[in-house]
């Protein structure tokens, strides 16, 4: 169950091709407006969801079951592609799973999640999963990733 939880994630992947391709068409610069990442938002339920993700990788990353710094790499990529309202609900998330050890699944709620190298692997493969789009989607748009590994 958890596994296909993670799988869901991958429903931001679409968005953030949505906002990079949108942002390729109106962009005569390196900037993307703010008009145009307002139209693009992301569910509560979906925010919750991801940001809570990122606070589980996290938790993976601290007892090194995954290498250090992809979470806070990968958020700060995707910071440009969120718009205010998806940014709270992403650090809501990101907050409430780290608190209490619990991802949130929108048709569940919020379940516990494991710490261990089975679970971290699958984390992972997601972790993997944003890093392609996001090395696709960035050089695309004009802009440039920090990201080292």
């Amino acid at each position: 169950m958890v596994m296909r939880y993670y799988r869901s994630l991958c429903i931001i992947l679409p968005l953030l091709l949505g906002l990079a391709g949108t942002a390729r068409a109106e962009m005569s610069k390196s900037t993307i407006s703010q008009s145009t990442m307002s139209r693009w938002t992301m569910s509560k339920d979906t925010s919750w969801s991801a940001g809570s993700f990122f606070a589980a990788a996290h938790a993976c990353e601290r007892h090194k079951f995954v290498s250090d710094g992809q979470v806070d790499a990968i958020l700060a990529d995707l910071d440009r592609y969120l718009s205010p309202p998806d940014k709270r609900r992403l650090k809501h998330g990101f907050a409430e799973g780290a608190r209490s050890g619990r991802v949130f699944i929108p048709q569940r709620g919020w379940i516990a999640s494991a710490v261990d190298e089975a679970e971290c692997a699958r984390i992972q493969a997601v972790l993997d999963e944003y890093k392609g789009i996001l090395d696709l989607t960035l050089p695309a748009a004009g802009l440039s990733s920090e990201r080292t590994g």
